[in-house]
């Protein structure tokens, strides 16, 4: 985006489009899932008063919020069993706590954006104590 005119030309405008979803969904989506887990989690905790639209809209969320979660992890877990790592597959059911860590570094970098924009956590690559360690051939 430091050049949106010329990603407009090159990409066409659904691909600028497309662009901007990808990227900012990423985002937005990192930003909101706490949130809307919260929502969804204290809807059910506490003793709201019951209204049927609410009610509709409690059971759809849920499912979506369990379906998109479920969907995540297996395809976690088809990745690694497709080429054969069956041994890694399991560790695909901790999902949940990667969006965690993805929501944790999205508020950290908003809150850093509007504390110091200039600011930049770059990491260290190519710090090895083997030559050559980490190279692709």
């Amino acid at each position: 985006m430091r050049a949106p005119r010329q990603l407009l030309r090159n990409a066409g405008v659904g691909g600028f489009f497309g662009f901007q979803f990808f990227v900012g969904g990423t985002v937005l989506s990192a930003l909101l899932d706490p949130l809307l887990w919260s929502l969804f989690l204290m809807s059910y905790f506490f003793d709201l008063p019951s209204i049927g639209l609410l009610d509709a809209s409690r059971s759809v969320s849920g499912f979506a919020l369990l379906l998109g979660n479920a969907l995540f992890a297996y395809l976690a877990m088809l990745g690694p069993y497709r080429r054969g790592w069956i041994d890694l597959s399991p560790f695909a059911l901790l999902a949940p706590i990667y969006w965690l860590l993805i929501s944790a570094a999205a508020y950290r970098a908003l809150w850093q954006l509007a504390r110091n924009p200039w600011h930049w956590e770059k990491t260290p690559h190519g710090v090895s104590r083997m030559p050559g360690a980490g190279l692709i051939t």
